[in-house]
């Protein structure tokens, strides 16, 4: 992700004509980096603004990653393009909201299609029963009983995985137990018709002899989203408005440390 900011850099330019060539690189490297400190915020401001409840690791998603030096002069900001293997980076699963269109399938929707539960093309959604974090989004805690109990954890996680006998015991329920039973399912909807009533997606099955169902995850296509975080548009203007004035401050602060 790159901001051309070709269309005022000539007036910033002739503002060091003022300084002596050997403070230049100096006011310089000191007027990108503030520049660039500038864009940072303002694309965490707008992720804030344009999203709601943005959870904290996309707050942060933009970061100042190079700093200009009198030997290079470059500022540089992006959004992490790197997680460590731990799910999509913010530089990918923002793309949507930049460009619009379809999202990339998350994590556990990669184990859904792996076991065959979620086919090609479709995405999980929550649904009405479904436990939401502060953030909006399906909680780990049922992500983790979700993909124990459909033994969807893949080699790292096996063990993660309810045996048979184990799903048997969290499925009970009864008034001797003092507590109550749970299950998750996919509907069947085959050639025999099997739960034909039910929405595809995964069930939530409890209460007393299970008899009562609720909608924890809905399977949908077509998840598309349109335009609405302009990191470039916003950088643009933010360095077309403020790299004159670092630019005019740093030569200050340049012309003090002559004297």
């Amino acid at each position: 992700m790159k901001i051309n900011v070709s269309h005022n850099i000539d007036e910033v330019l002739r503002k060091f004509e003022a300084l002596p060539a050997r403070q230049v690189p100096f006011a310089m490297s000191l007027a990108l980096n503030r520049t660039a400190k500038r864009v940072e915020e303002a694309w965490k401001k707008e992720i804030n603004t344009v999203f709601d409840r943005p959870t904290p690791f996309t707050q942060r998603a933009p970061i100042m990653f190079q700093r200009a030096t009198k030997q290079d002069l470059t500022a540089g900001v992006k959004l992490k393009d790197w997680v460590g293997g731990k799910g999509n980076a913010p530089a990918d699963y923002l793309q949507p909201q930049i460009h619009g269109g379809g999202r990339l399938a998350k994590r556990f929707e990669y184990a859904l299609r792996r076991i065959g539960l979620l086919w090609p093309g479709e995405f999980a959604v929550p649904a009405s029963g479904a436990q939401l974090d502060q953030y909006g989004n399906l909680s780990r805690g049922e992500i983790a009983r979700i993909m124990s109990f459909l033994q969807a954890f893949g080699e790292q996680g096996y063990s993660a995985n309810m045996t048979a006998d184990k799903r048997r015991k969290v499925s009970r329920t009864g008034v001797k137990l003092k507590r109550q039973g749970y299950g998750y399912f996919v509907p069947r909807h085959g050639a025999d018709m099997r739960d034909r009533h039910l929405t595809r997606g995964i069930w939530k099955r409890s209460g007393l002899h299970g008899v009562d169902l609720k909608p924890v995850i809905m399977f949908v296509t077509g998840v598309n989203y349109t335009p609405r975080f302009d990191p470039i548009g916003n950088g643009q203007k933010i360095i077309k408005d403020m790299l004159p004035v670092e630019t005019d401050r740093a030569i200050r602060e340049a012309l003090e440390t002559m004297r």
